[in-house]
């Protein structure tokens, strides 16, 4: 079964995501593939393809093509891919699976978050992340799957 992890920040700053793409190598997952964006040192490695898409940790010009690259080049290899379950890590990550399932509302969408944002945070975030939140209302009633590794 075709499975995407979509992880807008860097994999190698996020030990949970890690240890899940390791978790699917021991599980012996034949067919994933992982979006995600360079970090200056990719050092992280698996027997599944990474894609990089763009580089976050740059120059803010850099990282708001960063965000439109990531989110628009996703969808389409999503749309490409056909996966049946995606993975997505983060709110960051909620663009380019939110359109992807309006298109296939059949995927099975799981979601994990690093970090809890609290309401004041999410009140003082930029415009982009507002719209991102409102995205991701949308797969939150939708996804199989929500984890949190913070108790809040």
């Amino acid at each position: 079964m075709k499975i995407a992890l979509v992880h807008f920040q860097p994999l190698e700053n996020y030990p949970p995501v890690m240890n899940c793409i390791r978790d699917m190598e021991e599980a012996k997952v034949s067919d994933l593939k992982i979006l995600s964006t360079h970090s200056k040192n990719n050092w992280f490695s698996a027997p599944y393809s990474i894609f990089r898409l763009g580089n976050y940790a740059t120059s803010r010009w850099s990282r708001y093509w960063t965000y439109l690259y990531f989110n628009f080049v996703s969808f389409f290899f999503l749309c490409y891919y056909r996966p049946k379950k995606v993975l997505y890590y983060e709110t960051y990550s909620a663009w380019p699976v939110y359109w992807y399932k309006k298109l296939f509302p059949k995927v099975l969408i799981f979601i994990h978050f690093h970090e809890y944002v609290s309401d004041k945070e999410k009140k003082e975030s930029s415009a982009y992340y507002k719209y991102l939140l409102k995205k991701e209302t949308s797969l939150l009633k939708k996804a199989i799957w929500i984890s949190h590794t913070n108790e809040d």
